[in-house]
């Protein structure tokens, strides 16, 4: 979501592509990363019918969600205008996880338990690290690369989005992630180091 203006700049505003083109664009995008969360669940969730070799509900699921969405987009468009499109999408996703985790939770018992709740409360504080770095960071005035042109803002851009990335990393590690360990030891093995346990 931080991200979305100086991408959708880097990548597209230019020529014919205006500004206020590109100001649109990005709070569509911004809009579609925070469904893409409920995009994911949905995708899990769906994977754990599959898994049971239920492909009823997953397909019902989605039949819903495509109900649900077409009918949010007519009325949100009326509303709030372009944004209405990425919102319903997205709440079209939220309907569809909330119906899986339903159906899910009946047939195998809660879904979610005290271990998921810590494990998303730690990834909420890592996410939250990095926004706080983000904006630090980007509204600190601090400028490199400026005498380079717009080659300055894609260099800027990725330099902001990878100090992110490593406070996410960083953070993530010290809550004992275990995802983030494996991706660490990972790529250690890639550079030919050893990691210390």
């Amino acid at each position: 979501m931080f991200f979305s203006h100086p991408l959708v700049e880097v990548l597209f505003q230019r020529g014919s592509f205006t500004a206020v083109d590109a100001e649109m664009t990005a709070a569509a995008l911004a809009v579609f990363g925070l469904g893409s969360v409920f995009i994911i669940l949905d995708n899990v969730l769906a994977r754990s019918f599959y898994a049971a070799k239920d492909y009823v509900v997953p397909s019902v699921s989605s039949a819903l969600a495509f109900v649900v969405t077409a009918t949010l987009n007519v009325l949100l468009v009326m509303f709030i205008g372009y944004l209405g499109l990425p919102s319903a999408y997205s709440l079209g996703f939220l309907f569809s996880t909330v119906f899986l985790a339903c159906l899910l939770s009946r047939r195998i018992g809660p879904v979610i338990d005290k271990d998921l709740v810590v494990f998303i409360a730690k990834m909420l504080l890592a996410s939250l690290s990095m926004s706080i770095t983000v904006v630090a960071v980007r509204y600190s005035g601090w400028m490199p690369f400026a005498s380079l042109g717009h080659l300055a803002t894609v260099l800027r851009e990725g330099l902001w989005a990878t100090i992110a990335g490593l406070v996410f990393l960083i953070v993530s590690l010290s809550f004992n992630f275990d995802e983030a360990y494996l991706f660490s030891v990972k790529l250690l093995r890639k550079v030919h180091l050893k990691p210390q346990p």
